[in-house]
């Protein structure tokens, strides 16, 4: 006589399995989320290693955030940061940010989209600034610093300045240079914002002449430059990739899903950041902090000015 299983207990085979799969498959996920999160914390690493190895051959300088290069026409005339620190890295990929949009390789617009995921802020001295104030008004100051004036600044100087239609050149094709922050310089440096997640390869505090660019939100001209390939506005600000959080609307109304045109995480249309913040700090340590309460959290100095610690490099805490 040939034994065989019944049906029942074939039944009861495939719900087992069927619960296991149940159990098992959001751990996958999560942990398939968190190795790309490693990953990211890793892209950082080597960026900020590689900005702090450019100081070695430059004087203790940090780069700058862009510079006129009219030779490069995959930058159309303007070298990006990451340009600068190419020759440190040998690599694109490291651009690629593993939670963040696909960018399609081979085409006119690849290496400036790749170079929009991770930004670093240039220094307020290239607008008119000494510092860049956002006032009481605008939805940064009203989520982030509770409606009041709150200062910031960036490390990385400015080779090119933007002057209504582009970067503009002098007689010999030089403008004037903002200088960058030296690491000697830095009176915070574990804490000091280098280089983050973001949407713009200089996170807009360098074009436009806008001092408050965590307020605002900017797009590209046309929309295949912008990260997504598409029409869309994003903030000009460290990005919030790591667990994005509903949050409440500009207006104070009630948190909202994080749907895919409001991502919580600044990438996509003004979705004001909620959730946490990835970062390395000016001594080359990569951390993820809270975006509220860690990379914007404040301090006020002896004079009264209210700052954000991570982004006020003179220190003085």
């Amino acid at each position: 006589m040939k034994k065989a299983f019944t049906l029942i207990e074939l039944l009861v085979v495939i719900a087992i399995i069927a619960i296991l799969a149940a159990i098992l498959f959001p751990v996958f996920a999560q942990a398939k989320l968190a190795a790309k999160q490693t990953a990211n914390i890793s892209n950082l690493k080597n960026l900020g290693l590689a900005a702090i190895m450019y100081t070695n051959d430059y004087d203790d300088n940090f780069p700058l955030v862009t510079q006129t290069n009219p030779s490069d026409t995959s930058f159309y005339g303007i070298d990006p940061w990451q340009v600068t620190v190419q020759p440190y890295i040998k690599s694109w990929g490291v651009f690629l940010h593993p939670l963040g949009p696909s960018i399609p390789q081979g085409t006119p617009t690849t290496p400036w989209r790749q170079a929009l995921l991770y930004g670093a802020m240039g220094k307020a001295e290239n607008v008119g600034y000494s510092n860049y104030q956002p006032t009481g008004v605008g939805s940064f100051a009203r989520r982030v610093c509770g409606g009041q004036t709150c200062m910031y600044e960036g490390l990385f100087g400015v080779g090119c300045s933007y002057n209504g239609g582009g970067c503009f050149y002098g007689s010999n094709n030089q403008i004037s240079v903002v200088p960058s922050y030296t690491t000697t310089g830095v009176g915070n440096p574990s804490n000091a914002l280098l280089i983050s997640e973001g949407a713009m390869w200089d996170l807009w505090t360098n074009f436009g002449g806008i001092q408050n660019p965590c307020t605002y939100g900017a797009e590209w001209s046309p929309g295949q430059y912008d990260v997504l390939g598409a029409t869309s506005f994003s903030m000009m600000c460290p990005a919030a990739r790591k667990n994005p959080r509903p949050q409440a609307d500009i207006a104070g109304n009630p948190p909202g899903a994080c749907t895919p045109a409001n991502l919580c995480d600044g990438v996509v249309n003004f979705g004001i950041q909620n959730g946490f913040s990835s970062y390395v700090a000016s001594d080359g340590h990569a951390l993820a902090q809270d975006y509220r309460g860690g990379l914007m959290k404040q301090t006020t100095l002896a004079n009264g000015n209210v700052v954000i610690m991570s982004m006020w490099p003179a220190g003085g805490f």
